[in-house]
Formats: structure tokens, sequence, C-alpha cells
């Protein structure tokens, strides 16, 4: 019974985050045009983060850097060069931030394939970016743990940067969602869901989760069998993953959802 009380308490303030997300990306478009911050690069070895204003990671534009600073008081960047310098620690499990969730697990992502997960002994994902010192960039590798993915199907281009204007309908455009931290979250048995509503064959538990952004495949588990998602609007709801991944018909292998779920503004979002 306390377990239950204790898993209740978490999703109550998980779900809180994913507001204040929302009321950060909102600030985020109110002080610039209605210009949405952006998902950036994968954050891998053949990926890092770049960003459109080149950048990298102290780019302002960098949807986490945005949401961190309009609701915690600093950029992720500035937190992460903080415990750098021998501050406080990059907030991960346990540890109170708008981008955690306390009941995650530490990073334990896919450590196989071109793109594997890398993870610290200490439960970070380690994530590449550049720095911009006077126009030279240069790759810095930094411990990362954020809970949450910005939906990098919105506009059909993965660094694509678009005005929230754009998102209609509001209330089932998928903005933000809450990520797996850990691998073991999905199953093989959510793969052959998967597969037998059209999705690709083995996708979900080989979708790596050291990321900023993602799509369906990578809803968490963490609240019963499923965790919370960050709509246009600003609403926020609980679902399972195993309804974010049926498509409306079995084998149309188009995941938007009218009226539901849209992952993709600007037409079917397929894979």
């Amino acid at each position: 019974m306390l377990g239950k009380a204790r898993d209740s308490a978490r999703a109550v303030v998980c779900e809180s985050n994913m507001r204040q997300i929302g009321q950060g990306f909102q600030m985020y478009v109110d002080g610039n045009k209605g210009w949405m911050p952006a998902c950036g690069e994968d954050g891998d070895p053949a990926g890092p983060l770049k960003l459109q204003d080149q950048k990298g990671w102290e780019s302002e534009i960098l949807w986490m850097n945005a949401v961190s600073r309009a609701t915690f008081g600093k950029s992720y960047n500035e937190i992460q060069v903080a415990a750098q310098n021998g501050g406080p620690r990059v907030p991960i499990d346990g540890d109170a931030h708008v981008l955690v969730c306390p009941s995650a697990r530490p990073a334990s992502g896919v450590s196989s394939g071109a793109d594997a997960d890398e993870m610290t002994s200490d439960g970070y994902f380690l994530m590449h970016g550049f720095l911009n010192q006077g126009g030279n960039l240069s790759e810095e590798a930094r411990k990362t743990f954020v809970c949450y993915a910005m939906n990098y199907k919105l506009f059909g281009a993965n660094n694509f940067q678009g005005r929230m204007s754009q998102l209609r309908p509001g209330a089932s455009t998928v903005l933000v969602f809450e990520k797996r931290t850990a691998a073991w979250e999905a199953s093989a048995d959510d793969d052959a869901y998967y597969a037998s509503m059209g999705g690709k064959a083995g996708s979900v538990t080989a979708s790596f989760l050291g990321r900023f952004k993602g799509d369906w495949k990578r809803l968490s588990t963490r609240h019963n069998k499923g965790g919370f998602i960050l709509f246009a609007d600003g609403h926020v709801q609980h679902f399972t993953l195993r309804e974010v991944l049926t498509p409306p018909q079995q084998g149309v292998n188009d995941w938007n959802k009218p009226a539901y779920m849209v992952w993709n503004v600007t037409g079917p979002a397929t894979r």
C-alpha cells in the first residue's frame, strides 16, 4: 500500500514537471516572436549538438536550455558547467529538477548498434555536443539525464525550428513526452505488438534513449505501463506505451491519429 502511494505521489510530480515544461515553452515562444525552441541533433558521436546558431551546448534555441532557464532559473548548459567546476551534480534520478522524473531509474540505454547509447558508471547518459569558441567548434562529451523528449516528428524534419502557431490542432499535437531512461522499460512483447500494428519489427526496444528528442517508440512505462504526454495546447495526459504504439488502422503505418494524437503536423508520421 505504501509503495502504491509513493508511486502515485511520484507520478503527480512527473505530471507537474510536464506542465512546467509546457509553461517554459510558452515563455520562450512569447519572447521570441512565436518561434519555438528546437530539438537539436541526436547528441551521439555521429551527430553532436550544434543547432542552427552553431552554439551547441550553449544554444538558447535548444529546448532543454530554454525550458530549464524559464522554469529553474538556469539553462541546462549552465547546470552542466557548474557541475564540471565542482558545483552541484547534474540532476539525476532522486534529484528535484523539472527535467527529471522522480520515478526514473539510472541511465541504462541500448548498448548495441552503430549509434549505441553511452552511459557513465554513475548513472548518466554521456552525450556529445559542440562548443563555439570565437567561431571555432570543438566537441565535448557531457553527463546528461533528461527524462523528457521533444517530439522530433513535428515538422517532418528532425532539427526544424517552427512556430507554435503551426501546431494545429493544439489539443492533439504532441510537443513533449516522458521518455524511457532504461532499455528494460520496453519488452520483446512490445516489439511484437508494434510489428503487428504495422511498425518496424524490433524497433521499440532498439530505440536509443540518450536523446533530447524522440518519437512514440520511446515513451516511458514508469507510470502504470506508460508515461505522460504534453500537448501543444498545454494540457498533459497519461498514455500507456501500447496506446501510443497503436495506429488508427492496423497496417496503415501512420502514427498520426487525428483528434487524438498527432506527431507530424505536415503529413503522416510514418515509420
